[in-house]
């Protein structure tokens, strides 16, 4: 018996560790951008909409609760819980997009969520300006997944694995919101709809929607892991 134990414990730590994870893509369901005038008054929702070589398709910019530009991107999350999730945005917004002193990315952005047990859904609008569409209550995203400075063009990956898991099986959104108080230049990051990349701006790449990447254990490789574990548990009783 001791053996046995033995040998399946080395047999599931090495096979555990020539496995390949699974690795799986949640795309979003939905997306906006929305910017409130600097009255306060009006506040547009802007959906496919492009500008020259401005595409806004997602933003966030002047400030953390009360800022003008912030976008909202819904998913639906998987049922089973995962090693890691990823969130991913893909910024396109440069030097060469706005004059000669802008950085590729000249900000912070902090990643906003909702509690765990009140998932929040949203609808994009139908038009590529709506003055008439709704965003959510500011006071629904009650907690900060993380924030991270944004400095070049490319993929920016957040880790979301606790937040992932901690609300398996719902249809939530995720809130993106700028750190600085003032200014209006900000990375723009691609929709689902891959509206820059279709409108020919540059620094843009085809299939570059935000999404989230799972991994998981191959389902061989949990069960070794479980067989290695059990054999542990008899040699500590022996």
């Amino acid at each position: 018996m001791k053996k046995f134990c033995t040998l399946a414990i080395v047999a599931a730590v090495s096979l555990a560790e020539v496995t390949p994870a699974f690795a799986a893509t949640i795309y979003a369901n939905d997306d906006v951008f929305v910017e409130t005038s600097s009255d306060g008054l009006v506040t547009t929702a802007y959906d496919n909409y492009s500008s020259g070589q401005i595409a806004f398709g997602l933003a966030a910019a002047n400030g953390v609760a009360s800022g003008r530009r912030r976008s909202y991107i819904e998913f639906t999350i998987g049922t089973e819980p995962v090693a890691s999730a990823s969130f991913m945005i893909y910024n396109y917004w440069g030097a060469n997009m706005g004059g000669a002193g802008n950085p590729a990315g000249n900000g912070s952005l902090r990643l906003r969520a909702t509690p765990t047990g009140t998932p929040l859904t949203i609808t994009e609008p139908t038009l590529s300006l709506d003055t008439s569409w709704a965003p959510p209550a500011e006071t629904a995203f009650t907690s900060t997944i993380t924030t991270v400075n944004v400095t070049a063009l490319g993929w920016q990956s957040i880790d979301v694995t606790a937040w992932y898991n901690a609300r398996l099986g719902q249809t939530t959104t995720l809130l993106l919101r700028g750190v600085q108080v003032s200014g209006f230049d900000f990375p723009l990051y691609e929709d689902r709809e891959n509206t820059a990349f279709l409108n020919g701006s540059d620094n843009t790449i085809a299939d570059a929607g935000p999404r989230i990447v799972t991994v998981v254990p191959e389902p061989g490789s949990l069960a070794l892991l479980g067989l290695g574990a059990f054999a542990m548990l008899v040699r500590r009783r022996r």
